[in-house]
């Protein structure tokens, strides 16, 4: 097994190294920004720093988990259900289960540990999907555009606005679909499957 580690903390990518290296003796692991950089890596361990965009691009055949220092749940849905990463791992899991965590997502199978799946499955409020149609039709366009992964400036020259403009289309959009951020309002018009509508 080919493990990629894609952490910007030199200690802690050090530390998964010498786990993996204690959990998993066939494995071998690679670090993106320390060296070695691994090849066709089969599995491509990140943080939230790392953009899922770019390492899929970077690493197209591979299997994704992110490494959870401090997600909200908003992010693990996103990440899990709009990104497909393929496992999240907590900071509290032991050594002995990460190994394990491995091995199953290489095998094809998702990781999610219980206080995930709670993020993924877990109540949402009813009243969001409705309050998406009190949005203007801009706002539904903005809306559209954040979903299929556009920037604010690529939002702003697509729809011939100012980048403060989006802003504060983005702001009202917040408010009114009562989301906190980006990721979340992807994941919340991900889940009410409003934008095949």
């Amino acid at each position: 097994m080919r493990i990629q580690i894609c952490v910007n903390n030199f200690i802690l990518a050090e530390g998964i190294k010498v786990i993996i290296a204690e959990s998993l003796r066939d494995a071998i692991a690679g670090h993106r920004f320390y060296g070695p950089n691994l090849q066709d890596p089969d599995i491509v361990l990140f943080d939230s720093q790392q953009k899922i965009d770019d390492l899929k691009k970077a690493y197209p055949q591979s299997r994704f988990i992110c490494l959870d220092l401090g997600l909200k749940e908003a992010e693990i849905a996103c990440l899990l259900s709009l990104h497909g990463v393929q496992g999240i791992i907590s900071p509290g899991l032991a050594p002995s289960m990460f190994g394990k965590a491995l091995r199953l997502v290489c095998q094809g199978e998702i990781w999610a540990e219980q206080c995930h799946l709670k993020a993924l499955l877990g109540d949402k409020p009813h009243h969001h999907g409705q309050d998406l149609h009190k949005l203007s039709v801009r706002e539904v366009e903005i809306v559209r555009l954040v979903a299929s992964g556009l920037r604010n400036r690529e939002i702003a020259d697509h729809l011939y606005l100012s980048e403060p403009a989006v802003k504060s289309h983005l702001s009202r959009i917040y408010k009114t679909l009562h989301v906190p951020n980006r990721s979340s309002l992807v994941a919340l018009v991900s889940d009410t499957d409003w934008l095949n509508h």
